[in-house]
């Protein structure tokens, strides 16, 4: 198909308090056709990336789903990968007609040899615990996925 999917989750139980609390770290990877480098532009990833979230990922509360928090503005930054671009977003998500949030980070890149704009997302759910930890575990993951990227160091 012209586009790809693929939701990977990891919950993990943590005590804090003499109580358990619930930890989720998670990954979207979505690839869709490329059209030219307006694709990478702010606006056009945080629509894409909404309404890939609207479509896919909703929440326990019927009709809820996953949102970008549009209160705290994404960050957004251009890398440079070996011999190609990419763009990197961080910012708040939020379930939208639910109780839920977190940070994300995203990094996306075209493939070439498909004409694809891949992006990967990860976001983290740790109600009670500090996010910094988490956030850096997913973001290594997140880069992970492209094995031949080298962002920019100064």
């Amino acid at each position: 198909s012209a586009g790809g999917f693929a939701w990977i989750e990891r919950s993990l139980t943590r005590m804090k308090g003499g109580r358990n609390h619930d930890v989720q770290m998670g990954l979207v990877v979505h690839r869709t056709p490329y059209q030219g480098p307006e694709d990478f532009s702010m606006e056009r990833m945080l629509s894409r990336r909404d309404s890939l979230l609207k479509a896919r990922i909703s929440g326990s509360t019927p009709g809820s789903y996953m949102a970008t928090e549009y209160r705290l503005t994404p960050r957004y930054e251009e890398v440079s990968f070996r011999g190609g671009f990419a763009a990197k977003m961080r910012g708040i998500w939020k379930m939208e007609g639910d109780f839920m949030g977190g940070p994300w980070t995203s990094v996306a890149w075209v493939d070439d040899a498909r004409g694809q704009l891949v992006t990967v997302d990860g976001y983290v759910y740790a109600p009670y615990f500090g996010k910094r930890e988490y956030l850096r575990e997913v973001e290594s993951m997140v880069f992970s996925f492209a094995p031949s990227s080298k962002p920019v160091t100064q």
